[in-house]
C-alpha cells in the first residue's frame, strides 16, 4: 500500500459528551452478544472509493461508521446493505482537510437516518473534492429519503469504556476482545503504518489520523478493516487504539421482512394520520399483513416480491403491521 498521501492527514478530533452512552454503563444501549467468538471476518462489506487522483475526501470516519453498521446488518439479517457514504460524509459536517469526530458522525446518522445505495449520490473516479462536498449541502430529496429509514432502523454508538468520558483515549486489549462479541469496534489509528518483524502494525507515537474497524483477532494481534484499500491490516495486540466505540444497528421491532406479496393487490389504505398519512399501503399475504412504505398514489403494482426489501427502491420498503391493529383493520373491512 502506498501511504504517502496520509503523511498530511490531520489529527482526528474526538467530541466526548458527558451524556454519551458507555458500554456497561447506566445509560447503555442494550448490549446483545451477536458474535460470541468476536470474529467478524465473514461479514465484510463491499469496498467503496474513498479517494482518487484529484484528492482525498477525508471521510474515513464516515466510511468506518457505515462499514461497522453494514457488518452488523450482514450478521443479524443475512444479507448486505450498502449505505451511501457521501450522504453521511457531507451531512455530518465533515470538513475537507480536517475530517470529523466519530461521535458526531454517528449522532448525525442516528438523528437523520441514512440512504441505501451508493448510486443515489455517487462518487465517481473523476470527481473533484469540491464537487464531492457540494458546498457542504446534501440535496433535499436525499435528506428526505434518509429520514424514511428512521421508522425502520435504530442506530447508535457507545464508548467501549467509562474511562473515555474521563479523558482516557485507549483501553486494554482484553476490553477490545470482549467488545468484539457485541459489534465490530470503530477505532482511531495512525494513518502511516509502521510494521514490526511479524508484519503487524506497531505504535510509533504521534497523532491519531485515521479511522478503521476492528473486526477480528488472533492471540498476538487484532484485525482492522481499512476500507480505503479494502484490506485487512493486522495491528499488534498491544496497539493503543484510540477512542474505541461499539456500534448499534437494528431493525425496529415493528419491522418485518416479507419475501412475497400475494397477487400484488392492495386492499386498502390504513389511516395512520400525522406524518404517516397516505404513506402506507396495506398488502395481504395469507394471514400475514404488511405495509409498503411509500406514496400509494404512485405505487407500482407488485406481482411478487422476490428481492430483499432493503435493496428495493424507496417506495418498496416493507414494514410489518402490528397484528392487533391488522385484525381490527380486517374487521372494519369486513363490516
Amino acid at each position: 500500500m502506498d501511504l504517502s498521501h496520509r503523511a498530511k492527514w490531520p489529527e482526528i478530533k474526538v467530541v466526548i459528551k458527558p451524556e454519551d452512552y458507555v458500554f456497561g454503563g447506566i445509560t447503555k444501549i442494550k448490549g446483545v452478544i451477536l458474535q460470541p467468538s468476536g470474529r467478524w471476518r465473514n461479514c465484510l462489506p463491499r469496498t467503496e472509493l474513498q479517494r482518487n487522483n484529484l484528492g482525498d475526501v477525508f471521510g474515513c470516519v464516515s466510511f468506518a461508521d457505515n462499514n461497522a453498521d453494514e457488518m452488523i446488518h450482514i450478521k443479524k439479517y443475512g444479507h448486505e446493505i450498502n449505505i451511501n457514504d457521501r450522504v453521511l460524509v457531507v451531512g455530518s459536517g465533515t470538513t475537507p482537510n480536517v475530517g470529523n469526530s466519530p461521535s458526531v458522525v454517528s449522532d448525525w446518522k442516528r438523528k437523520n437516518g441514512f440512504v441505501i445505495g451508493e448510486d443515489k449520490w455517487p462518487y465517481p473516479a473523476d470527481m473533484s473534492v469540491s464537487t464531492y462536498y457540494n458546498g457542504g449541502v446534501v440535496p433535499q430529496h436525499l435528506l428526505d429519503e434518509a429520514k424514511k429509514s428512521l421508522p425502520i432502523y435504530k442506530t447508535g454508538y457507545q464508548w467501549l469504556d467509562q474511562s473515555i468520558l474521563q479523558g482516557n483515549m485507549t483501553v486494554k486489549p482484553e476490553k477490545i476482545q470482549e467488545g468484539l462479541k457485541y459489534s465490530p469496534i470503530e477505532v482511531s489509528v495512525q494513518g502511516m503504518y509502521q510494521y514490526d518483524e511479524s508484519g503487524h502494525v506497531k505504535w510509533t507515537g504521534g497523532n491519531y489520523t485515521h479511522e478503521v474497524v476492528i473486526m477480528d483477532w488472533e492471540d498476538d494481534c487484532f484485525w482492522g478493516f481499512d476500507s480505503e484499500f479494502n484490506t485487512i491490516v493486522k495491528f499488534r495486540r498491544d496497539y493503543p487504539f484510540g477512542w474505541p466505540l461499539l456500534k448499534h444497528f437494528e431493525k425496529k421491532k415493528n419491522v418485518g421482512t416479507a419475501r412475497h406479496v400475494l397477487n400484488g393487490k392492495a386492499i386498502s389504505t390504513l389511516g395512520l394520520g400525522g406524518r404517516f398519512k397516505d404513506k402506507y399501503l396495506t398488502w395481504i399475504n395469507g394471514d400475514d399483513a404488511k405495509m409498503i412504505y411509500g406514496d400509494y398514489k404512485n405505487m407500482k403494482p407488485l406481482k411478487s416480491l422476490t428481492k430483499d426489501p432493503d435493496n428495493l427502491d424507496k417506495d418498496h420498503v416493507l414494514v410489518a403491521v402490528n397484528k392487533k391493529a391488522y385484525l381490527k383493520h380486517k374487521e372494519e373491512l369486513n363490516s
